[in-house]
């Protein structure tokens, strides 16, 4: 089965809550926030697992683990530098 991306999934949920005629205005509301709420990490953390795919395929087996700590950091600073507030 194919993985889903963060932009699926939350259609995929707010078809769900849209579809669901026996919430009310308030709980479907508050549902909409869960699921945006969710929707953002799951984003960030796909963003976060290509940039760190995308770095480890072109590393040499030799040296791996220097350099998987290496890449590691560089996202968490890619991250942190380009998406975060």
């Amino acid at each position: 089965m194919k993985k889903q991306t963060a932009v699926e999934w939350m259609v995929e949920q707010v078809e769900l809550i849209s579809n669901n005629k026996t919430l009310s205005k308030k709980d479907a509301v508050k549902l909409y926030d869960e699921v945006i709420h969710q929707s953002k990490a799951m984003v960030n953390e796909q963003i976060m697992e290509a940039y760190m795919k995308a770095k480890l395929e072109h590393i040499d087996t030799l040296g791996l683990n220097a350099q998987k700590n290496k890449i590691i950091k560089d996202t968490e600073q890619y991250y942190n530098e380009t998406f975060k507030d």
